[in-house]
C-alpha cells in the first residue's frame, strides 16, 4: 500500500497512474475502506479512455458505496453505469446492484423488477442464482408469500448444488 501511494506522490502524470489508482482503490475496497476505495476509483477513471477499463470501474465505485451502506449513491452510480455500459460484460453485475440497491432502499417492486431482468438476461451468470433467491426474499418482505414459496421452490429445483438452494 505505502509502495503504492509514494508512486502517486512521485510520479502524479505517470502513464501508469490510472492502473496505480485502480489497484489502491482496489486495496482499500477489500480493507473495507470504502470511502477512500471510491476515491481511487474516480481518479483511476477520470482520464482512461478506455471503455471496458470505465465500465469495471464505475461498476467497482457502486459496489463500493453499496458496501459503504449508502444506498442511494450505490443506486445512482449503478445507474449511470447501466446507462453507459449497459451491453458491456458487467451489465450482470450493473443491474444486480441496482436490485440490491433498490432492496435496501425497501422499493420491493423496482428490486423485483430488476432482479428479473438479470435472472432473464443472464440466467448463466452468478448472479442470476443470487437474484432469485434475493426476488424471494423481496417477495417475503411485500407479504407475498405464495410468490415467494414459488421463487424457493424454484431456486431449489434449478440450483441444486448451490449454496444458496441450502441457506
Amino acid at each position: 500500500l505505502s509502495e503504492l501511494v509514494s508512486f502517486i506522490r512521485t510520479y502524479p502524470v505517470s502513464s501508469y497512474a490510472n492502473e496505480v489508482y485502480y489497484m489502491l482503490g482496489e486495496i482499500y475496497f477489500e480493507m473495507g475502506r470504502y470511502g477512500e476505495a471510491v476515491d481511487n476509483y474516480q481518479k483511476a477513471v477520470k482520464n482512461s479512455p478506455r471503455e471496458t477499463w470505465a465500465s469495471a470501474v464505475n461498476t467497482k465505485i457502486g459496489w463500493a458505496w453499496f458496501k459503504a451502506g449508502n444506498f442511494f449513491e450505490s443506486l445512482a452510480q449503478f445507474k449511470r453505469a447501466l446507462e453507459y455500459y449497459s451491453r458491456d460484460e458487467n451489465a450482470d453485475s450493473i443491474l444486480f446492484g441496482v436490485a440490491q440497491s433498490y432492496r435496501n432502499l425497501k422499493d420491493y417492486d423496482k428490486s423485483i423488477l430488476y432482479f428479473d431482468k438479470v435472472i432473464e438476461r443472464y440466467p448463466a451468470s452468478g448472479f442470476a442464482v443470487e437474484a432469485l433467491f434475493w426476488k424471494a426474499g423481496a417477495l417475503l418482505e411485500q407479504g407475498d408469500y405464495i410468490q415467494a414459496k414459488v421463487m424457493y421452490e424454484k431456486l431449489l429445483d434449478s440450483f441444486k448444488q448451490t449454496s444458496f438452494a441450502h441457506s
